[in-house]
């Protein structure tokens, strides 16, 4: 396919979208690899005195909760099958909710 001087040269794939929902925290949250085996990394972008993850699947069934104290980066694992999860972030005054895919 070309088009104005430009050349397509790869099939076309359906990719599955994945986002952050929600985001108030002060710097971008950045979690990787998205799509996951089940780890994850999140990034924060700057040290929080208390971070509140919870995991629930679509349905908001809670899959996993922890707090975690003094954490820029977080590295945590979804067990449970493949599948399309919500990872919810909280600190005092900020709160993310960030689509995650389980393969």
């Amino acid at each position: 396919f070309t088009e104005n001087g430009c050349v397509d040269t790869s099939a076309c794939a359906p990719i599955t979208t994945v986002s952050i929902l929600e985001n108030n925290f002060e710097n971008e949250i950045v979690l990787y690899p998205n799509p996951t085996d089940g780890n994850f990394s999140v990034d924060l972008g700057d040290i929080y005195n208390s971070v509140k993850v919870k995991m629930t699947d679509l349905t908001g069934k809670l899959i996993q909760s922890k707090e975690y104290n003094n954490a820029q980066m977080l590295n945590l694992k979804i067990v449970g099958p493949a599948d399309v999860y919500l990872i919810s972030l909280e600190s005092a005054k900020n709160k993310a909710i960030v689509r995650l895919v389980k393969e």
